[in-house]
């Protein structure tokens, strides 16, 4: 399931059956926004900080963002699979 494209379909691996979260586009919605403002976030700060090299400001931005879009997407995960449906399509 963690192949799926569309985030609110995804097939059983087991019986290829066609299945969807409750919530979850409203979920992937909400997590694009928080990634979206992670990131002008930490372009802000790396504005101020005025650093010239563009390898340091690439790790910097790395290094700002990184760890707190990798907390949201498991803490995201984590709170789908406790409080949403899975159901079957069709």
């Amino acid at each position: 399931m963690a192949s799926a494209v569309v985030p609110g379909r995804s097939k059983c691996p087991h019986c290829q059956a066609k299945l969807t979260w409750s919530g979850a586009y409203v979920a992937t919605l909400v997590m694009v926004l928080i990634t979206l403002a992670i990131c002008g976030l930490a372009i802000l700060v790396l504005n101020r900080l005025d650093i010239e090299d563009r390898w340091i400001k690439g790790t910097a931005f790395s290094g700002l963002t990184l760890p707190p879009v990798l907390v949201m997407g498991w803490v995201g995960a984590v709170l789908q699979r406790r409080y949403s449906v899975l159901r079957k399509l069709g």
